[in-house]
């Protein structure tokens, strides 16, 4: 039975032609053999075209399944196709396990389409029920499942129920093919001497679908030179020189290029101040790119030497167009250009090969000559009165009436920012300082007596600044002397701790309304150093009585030593007056020698070790008598009440 049905091969396949065909376009649906679950008609075709949307495949399984086993099948099958491709063939029972039925095995579609054919032969003895099966649209996750290079996104893929979109990296746009990320970079200009260019995401691969183009614009008068790095890698043809991507460069009027391939470029002279770089790139490919770098040059001017006492930076020994350089001078000089003093110039290689301007000369800084000090002097320490840079000059006061304040060296140097410094002043002068605008004096010899010793210093009678006047540099009693100078008092000052009383802390100050001229006649005097000292000689000197009350006609003076505080508190405890430590005694104990009336308020000096200057030691004050034996002359103590006449008049010693 089977040979003929073979034999009759031609028959049967006519009327295979006229076979039924099912279109079904649901997104799901189930397909059964016919008279199922009854057995199916021998000699019998079908065919089911399953069409879903786009972005979908069709997933097919089978839910029961009896049809005669054969080799092959070469009796009754199930066939299923999409795309010109067999995906599964089917026969035989489940229930026999054989390995052509379907069992729990699943058909996937490549895409939306699929075909299942039913086909049985002449006989159907068994009466085999045929099958049972179902199938939908599931998603097709393009992303991941698309093999297509043609559908492949170039760097992010989405997916999404029945399709996929495409996006790029930051910096990049999508093409209009929907998949291919570009860049734009028509607009790179680059106006630095000296750069480097790569192409986009170098050394990673460039971009693809773009046209980059790159633009190097430096001024009229340097040309450039290219140099390519070695990892040269742009897709080239076997055949065709450059079809896909390429590189060319044009600069002035010369072209060169196009360059793809691995092998570099390397070095191009072009020649040009204006270079334009075009890079083109299909929308295929993986390849690294390319990095060069760029310099210029230009016209080379002449070497420059350095001033005298100067130098240049930069110091180099070629210099090129566009080339700036700065003269300067060592510490001590200054610029000199057009007769005008600067610290530095700057000077500029010219595209013709010159330069901007002449170098300029260096000078010595000159600190001109130093500012005088009133009553002072200023002698240059270096030759010639040299007033320039590191010269010394040195102040001094005219002595032994003034002298500088505050106490320094006196020494400036010519420094660098030409002004005389001194190292603890800097820039400012000290001054001269006489104290010439304060007399010391005796307290008592200023105010009207209290009518009560025991009165307070508010109660006081001051002389009236009117009735009496200050004479300076004064020798001789009768008769007015040349050397003399008279001045009106300002202000009178008493110790505040002043008692009429028992002479304690018998000094006042009076302030001058004017300022007296220092001469040898008038001289300040200094305060002491220290407190005296017991055997010290000192002057005192005055108009005061001589013998027989006589007024003297001329200033007097005498030479007494100072005497120990001990002794003198001694000698006037016997008639029981006191003595106190505001007070100083000075005379000799056998007496003849000593302070008299009329000499009150006048000084007790003495020389320094070095026999340059006067102190003032004390005051005359008070005494019993004038040269009595075992008597002494008390004056006010001056080292005693320092403090009071410098907070007072302001007056440093």
């Amino acid at each position: 039975m089977r040979a003929f049905l073979l034999c009759c091969s031609l028959y049967m396949y006519l009327l295979r032609v006229s076979a039924n065909i099912v279109e079904l376009n649901d997104m799901f649906g189930e397909i059964q053999s016919p008279n199922f679950p009854d057995s199916y008609p021998s000699d019998s075709e079908i065919t089911w075209n399953i069409t879903v949307p786009e972005g979908f495949r069709i997933k097919l399984y089978f839910m029961h399944f009896d049809l005669e086993s054969s080799y092959l099948c070469e009796y009754d099958y199930v066939k299923v196709e999409a795309e010109d491709q067999v995906l599964a063939l089917f026969c035989g029972r489940e229930t026999t396990d054989t390995e052509q039925a379907p069992g729990q095995q699943v058909v996937l579609s490549p895409g939306p389409f699929m075909a299942l054919t039913f086909r049985s032969d002449f006989s159907n003895e068994e009466r085999f029920t045929g099958f049972d099966a179902h199938y939908m649209a599931v998603d097709m996750d393009e992303c991941t499942e698309k093999s297509d290079e043609e559908l492949a996104c170039d760097h992010y893929c989405h997916n999404y129920i029945g399709g996929y979109y495409c996006s790029c990296r930051i910096g990049y746009i999508l093409h209009t093919d929907n998949r291919t990320c570009r860049v734009e970079c028509s607009d790179n200009l680059f106006t630095q001497r000296t750069g480097v260019i790569t192409s986009a995401d170098f050394p990673g691969p460039y971009p693809k679908s773009s046209d980059c183009l790159y633009r190097i614009e430096l001024e009229d008068g340097f040309v450039i030179t290219l140099q390519f790095e070695e990892s040269f890698d742009v897709e080239d043809h076997p055949e065709v020189s450059c079809p896909y991507d390429y590189l060319k460069i044009k600069a002035g009027q010369k072209e060169f290029g196009p360059y793809c391939g691995e092998k570099s470029p390397g070095r191009i002279d072009t020649q040009s101040n204006s270079v334009q770089i075009l890079f083109h790139s299909d929308n295929s490919g993986e390849n690294g790119g390319w990095r060069l770098s760029y310099t210029s040059s230009g016209n080379p001017c002449p070497i420059l030497q350095p001033p005298v006492n100067g130098k240049l930076d930069p110091s180099q020994a070629k210099y090129t167009f566009k080339d700036q350089v700065l003269i300067s001078c060592d510490t001590g000089y200054k610029v000199i250009k057009d007769n005008l003093e600067m610290d530095t110039f700057q000077i500029e290689c010219l595209k013709d090969g010159t330069w901007s301007n002449k170098i300029p000369t260096c000078k010595i800084v000159d600190c001109s000559r130093p500012e005088e000090l009133e009553h002072g002097l200023v002698t240059f320490a270096t030759r010639n009165n040299a007033t320039t840079y590191k010269s010394e000059v040195h102040y001094s006061c005219q002595r032994p009436y003034y002298k500088l304040f505050p106490n320094i060296t006196g020494t400036y140097t010519c420094e660098a920012q030409g002004i005389w410094m001194n190292g603890e002043l800097g820039e400012k002068l000290p001054t001269c300082l006489p104290g010439n605008r304060w007399i010391v004096t005796a307290a008592h010899c200023l105010h009207v007596h209290p009518e009560s010793d025991k009165s307070p210093l508010s109660s006081y009678q001051y002389l009236p600044l009117s009735e009496f006047k200050v004479i300076l540099g004064k020798h001789r009693t009768q008769r007015r002397d040349d050397t003399e100078q008279q001045l009106q008092a300002k202000s009178i000052i008493l110790h505040p701790s002043y008692k009429a009383a028992t002479f304690e802390n018998d000094l006042a100050l009076i302030e001058l309304l004017g300022e007296p001229v220092l001469n040898d006649y008038v001289m300040p005097i200094c305060l002491p150093e220290g407190p005296p000292q017991q055997g010290t000689m000192v002057l005192v000197s005055g108009w005061g009585k001589q013998i027989r009350n006589r007024i003297p006609e001329s200033l007097m003076e005498i030479e007494v030593p100072i005497v120990s505080q001990e002794a003198c508190q001694e000698a006037y405890a016997k008639i029981n007056l006191k003595v106190t430590s505001d007070m100083i005694c000075a005379g000799e104990s056998d007496g003849g020698k000593d302070a008299c009336g009329g000499d009150s308020g006048g000084p007790m000096v003495t020389l320094n070790e070095g026999q340059t200057h006067w102190y003032l030691v004390g005051t005359v004050s008070w005494g019993d008598g004038c040269g009595k034996k075992d008597r002494y002359g008390v004056y006010s103590n001056i080292h005693e009440n320092q403090a009071w006449i410098q907070k007072v008049t302001g007056v440093q010693n």
